[in-house]
């Protein structure tokens, strides 16, 4: 359980990591059922040249899609972090005991999962790969005190890019930055270079983060080697700029109504489903 020494950590450093919190069948489901989803997409697109259990690694499935169709490769690492089993592990009652612990009193979960690959052989040409400086807050802009967990779904040390933050810079509050595709990246005359620490951390360990944290994808990793993990943002109801702004939320969903596949559904295919 969470101690006040380790409440007066994540006060001071802006980062607390509580070791050996998750019971890995959670962890094995997620990746169980990320591995069926890259499977599906595989057996789709060789039909019966595929033997399905000839790969066996995670890594080697996502490499093989990579390589066979990076747009259902992409269309897979979505789906993943829409999984029932990844939202349940975000829930887990250890994890919201220590989000309330750290003073998230009425905890809310405004956006979706975030599920995180860092992997040479998953490396797009001038593409994502990983994020650069950035704060977790401006993605959201609600309570102050909001949380990141983030979950490492492996072990990760030095050597797999791992997560780098600053000890203390969530008191320099919001910084400035640039706009870029995913995140506000922070101007690099607001910290320095030898202040990144880089966070070692065990499947089963999950990363508190506050909101205002300066942190980073790590860019070293070993090749032949993929670091998955998946984070989610806590919020509080409770938190007084929160409530007096009303509960901003900055985030929106647009549906399309329009058909994205022409013509589908028809009858047949809907009564299908029923007749099984």
């Amino acid at each position: 359980m969470i101690t006040e020494i380790d409440i007066e950590s994540y006060k001071r450093d802006g980062f607390f990591i509580a070791k050996q919190i998750l019971p890995f069948d959670e962890i094995d489901v997620v990746q169980k059922d990320f591995f069926d989803i890259l499977n599906e997409q595989i057996k789709f697109i060789c039909g019966d040249e595929y033997k399905e259990n000839a790969i066996t690694s995670v890594h080697e499935l996502m490499i093989f899609l990579f390589n066979k169709d990076k747009a259902r490769y992409l269309s897979c690492l979505k789906v993943a972090a829409r999984l029932y089993s990844l939202q349940r592990l975000m829930m887990n009652p250890d994890i919201v005991s220590y989000i309330k612990a750290l003073g998230v009193e009425l905890p809310i979960m405004q956006a979706r999962p975030v599920f995180h690959v860092m992997s040479h052989e998953l490396k797009f040409l001038d593409g994502y790969f990983g994020f650069d400086v950035h704060q977790d807050w401006p993605a959201l802009q609600s309570s102050l005190d909001m949380i990141t967990a983030w979950i490492p779904l492996v072990n990760v040390d030095k050597e797999l890019f791992p997560l780098e933050v600053i000890p203390g810079s969530h008191l320099l509050g919001l910084c400035s930055g640039h706009i870029t595709k995913h995140i506000v990246e922070i101007n690099a005359n607001k910290y320095n270079e030898s202040d990144f620490v880089p966070i070692e951390v065990a499947k089963g360990d999950v990363i508190f983060m506050s909101g205002f944290s300066l942190h980073r994808s790590g860019k070293n990793g070993r090749h032949n080697a993929v670091r998955l993990a998946s984070s989610c943002r806590y919020e509080n109801a409770k938190e007084k700029y929160f409530v007096e702004h009303g509960f901003p939320f900055c985030q929106h969903t647009i549906v399309n109504r329009d058909l994205i596949i022409e013509n589908f559904p028809n009858n047949e295919q809907v009564r299908d489903v029923y007749n099984k």
